[in-house]
């Protein structure tokens, strides 16, 4: 906890303008303070967790300016953007008549290096632009797998998606930190079942999972200890936790 009531401030000052989101001012406040000769190491740890954050944000900007398809490519495969940096790449391929870039995307969709959970957000982005043909996929494990885009199911559609995401709406409203973390993984889950043929199963409750594990992220006793009073059955919850953990591979 921080106690000192100027860094507190500063905190506040930081997290006001993210708010709003004015990534610059904030920016400029962080690098003021990362300069001064010394800062207390949970002040210190707290801030770069929001520079984290406002770069990841930035990024989003600045490639939402692009108007190269080859550069968006290109950005995909570059080892300056981490996993959730080319989730947002990905959907920025929807900017763009990917029928008429077909193959293009037929050949990233074989590029064994990129992770799996890539190419079926980008499958979903195909099927809705409703370019629904049969087109392959190469896994990260080598193994090729074939999919008609006029079945596949769309879960962004889907109710339980939009549940969930408005749930982790309600219970994060106030922290878009903690907020927008768990809505990337809560659509790694449903891109996980989604590439392990799961159907959407009703009242899930990925949201609680999200949460959960945005809590460990962000080392958030209060909201892991929170979200541990919801859960019935806490051991299953648990080893469905470490399941997700062990199918997600982020190095690709």
């Amino acid at each position: 906890m921080i106690k000192n009531n100027y860094y507190k401030e500063i905190i506040s000052n930081i997290e006001n303008f993210i708010n709003k989101k004015e990534y610059v001012k904030a920016s400029k406040i962080i690098e003021e303070e990362l300069k001064m000769p010394y800062i207390p190491f949970d002040v210190e740890k707290k801030i770069n967790l929001l520079k984290n954050n406002i770069d990841f944000f930035l990024i989003k900007k600045n490639l939402q300016k692009d108007i190269s398809f080859n550069l968006y490519i290109k950005n995909l495969f570059s080892n300056k953007y981490n996993f959730f940096e080319k989730i947002e790449i990905i959907e920025s391929l929807d900017y763009f008549d990917l029928k008429s870039e077909i193959l293009v995307i037929k050949n990233i969709l074989l590029n064994q290096k990129l992770n799996d959970l890539l190419k079926f957000k980008l499958l979903l982005i195909l099927k809705k632009q409703e370019i629904n043909i049969i087109i392959n996929i190469l896994l990260n494990s080598g193994k090729k797998e074939s999919f008609d885009l006029k079945r596949i199911i769309n879960f962004y559609e889907s109710k339980e998606f939009a549940k969930d995401s408005i749930e982790i709406e309600n219970y994060l409203f106030k922290d878009p930190m903690l907020k927008n973390l768990s809505f990337s993984i809560l659509e790694m889950i449903y891109l996980l079942n989604f590439k392990n043929n799961k159907m959407i199963i009703k009242n899930s409750s990925y949201y609680l999972h999200s949460i959960y594990l945005t809590s460990i992220f962000f080392k958030d006793n209060d909201l892991k200890n929170a979200i541990k009073k919801i859960i019935n059955n806490y051991d299953f919850f648990i080893f469905q936790i470490k399941n997700f953990l062990y199918d997600l591979d982020l190095k690709k």
